[in-house]
């Protein structure tokens, strides 16, 4: 991402463009470098980064592209990591059972406890990994098996 793609992607953040994820994709060691790289190098001010949600890191596991962390942004400058690799393989930190999640609470409806709000995300993993399992990746199989398993 250039200097003026990031001020779009930002901006597009800030007014909440299409009431859902905006993603963007930005070359970086881990979450602080992400930041440093957008707030420094790209000209993004620290409060229009603070419309960053999470920073998930990709990079070589075992020989292939995986992810490696799974970080949510706490304030301006701090991390905490939801997910990361431990002995090959992707794991929860202890964040989210707590109920330490900024991202989980967030995601709540104003009728939802935290708790229900992972019991969705968790039905979210399962349809997601079966659609994977069964090679439904395209958009059509992946918005019809979402809209018929999400329980609210």
């Amino acid at each position: 991402m250039r200097g003026e793609e990031a001020a779009v992607l930002y901006e597009a953040m800030r007014v909440g463009a299409n009431s859902e994820a905006v993603l963007g994709t930005i070359h970086g060691a881990d979450a602080a470098s992400v930041r440093e790289r957008v707030v420094t190098d790209l000209g993004v001010s620290p409060t229009a980064f603070g419309a960053t949600d999470l920073v998930v890191t990709l990079g070589f596991v075992n020989g292939e592209r995986g992810v490696r962390t799974i970080e949510e942004l706490h304030g301006h400058e701090s991390f905490a990591p939801l997910f990361r690799r431990e002995d090959g393989a992707l794991v929860q930190t202890p964040r989210i059972d707590r109920g330490n999640s900024r991202l989980v609470t967030a995601l709540a409806e104003s009728t939802e406890r935290y708790a229900d709000v992972r019991k969705r995300l968790q039905a979210r993993a399962r349809t997601v990994a079966t659609l994977a399992a069964e090679g439904r990746t395209e958009t059509p199989a992946v918005r019809a098996r979402a809209g018929s398993s999400e329980q609210r």
